[in-house]
């Protein structure tokens, strides 16, 4: 009888031993997969992000010129990429006014210079008062007109 039970008692060591093994196991293989991600994360985060397209620390930005609901008068809105201004919910940025399309116009970084482009909005876009009919490089301190609202380019 005393074999049984020492057999049992070194059997359940055993077990107890390989389970934790299992189980530190499973951590470092979650803890691996986490970091991994997170490298490619920061490593394709590039392509739409801000820190990308800054220039000596300073991102091109918006300065809302008029208040409109939910974007008061001088609140800065940095520029991504790829910046979607319209009335729909998944824009950039959400403009509530009748005046403005659904996808009204964007601004887009490419060639080391911010473009911005009407998409064929009802209403038009304007930079610096003149409707813009196709896609033009935006320069510093220009203004920007969507619907009823403006709004200031720094770049």
């Amino acid at each position: 009888m005393p074999g049984k039970v020492w057999i049992i008692n070194v059997a359940g060591s055993i077990l107890q031993y390989i389970f934790l093994f299992l189980i530190y196991y499973f951590i470092y293989r979650i803890v691996r997969v986490v970091i991994q991600d997170f490298r490619n994360s920061t490593v394709s985060f590039s392509p739409n992000s801000r820190s990308a397209i800054q220039r000596a620390g300073n991102p091109a930005k918006l300065i809302v010129v008029d208040a409109f609901p939910g974007h008061p008068a001088g609140e800065i809105i940095l520029l991504g990429e790829t910046t979607a201004i319209g009335r729909g919910t998944h824009n950039d940025i959400v403009i509530d006014d009748n005046f403005v399309s659904h996808e009204h116009s964007c601004i887009t970084f490419y060639q080391n210079y911010y473009w911005l482009a009407d998409l064929r909005s009802t209403n038009h876009t304007y930079q610096n008062d003149k409707i813009i009919t196709e896609e033009v490089q935006l320069k510093n301190g220009d203004s920007i007109k969507v619907g009823r609202n403006t709004f200031k380019f720094e770049g």
